[in-house]
């Protein structure tokens, strides 16, 4: 019995949407776990943080410059009545500025005048640039672990893209992303 050809065509038409349709669904399973784990990392650090925060007597939250100033007084009065509380002002600021660059959330400025004021200006800067580097450490330790497999997975045409600019530019990798960094504005995206 010869097989009619409109059948396999058929047949194929509907094998091509339910491919796509499954690597789809396959996309957003992949997706979430990621993303739930990353606002879990989130919210759970938040969390920490705030507690902590909340040891400290007299504290509020700094909205300009004149209410740092004021911060700093209470927080320097505190941390030079004992040790523990030098200890504790010292442990709950690196966390919060590791956490902060981490998450990648603005307001370093605050935290660098606080630094000063606290630990005077070459222990503040020390400091600042120590935990600048571990919170930028974190970033891209989250960005790896979480971010990589959905920008492999959403962007990849992109991303080859890139790599291959990346590797084209081998040579003068430091003037092409110097260059690409002052001027953010991407044409291939």
């Amino acid at each position: 019995m010869p097989v009619i050809s409109g059948f396999n065509e058929d047949t194929k038409k509907y094998k091509t949407e339910y491919d796509k349709a499954i690597k789809s669904q396959s996309k957003v399973v992949t997706f979430l776990p990621h993303m739930f784990f990353l606002f879990g990392c989130a919210f759970i650090s938040l969390w920490g943080i705030v507690s902590l925060v909340k040891t400290i007597p007299n504290l509020s939250l700094p909205t300009s410059i004149e209410a740092v100033k004021k911060q700093a007084i209470i927080l320097e009065n505190y941390s030079n009545r004992t040790w523990e509380g030098y200890i504790h002002i010292f442990t709950v600021f690196s966390l919060i500025y590791v956490w902060k660059q981490a998450f990648s959330i603005p307001g370093a400025i605050f935290l660098n005048i606080l630094a000063g004021a606290l630990y005077g200006p070459f222990t503040a800067t020390l400091l600042s640039s120590i935990l600048t580097s571990i919170g930028a450490s974190c970033a891209y330790l989250l960005s790896k672990f979480i971010g990589q497999p959905m920008i492999d997975q959403y962007l990849s045409d992109k991303l080859s893209f890139l790599r291959k600019q990346v590797d084209e530019n081998r040579d003068g990798l430091f003037f092409y992303l110097l260059f690409i960094r002052m001027f953010p504005l991407s044409p291939w995206w």
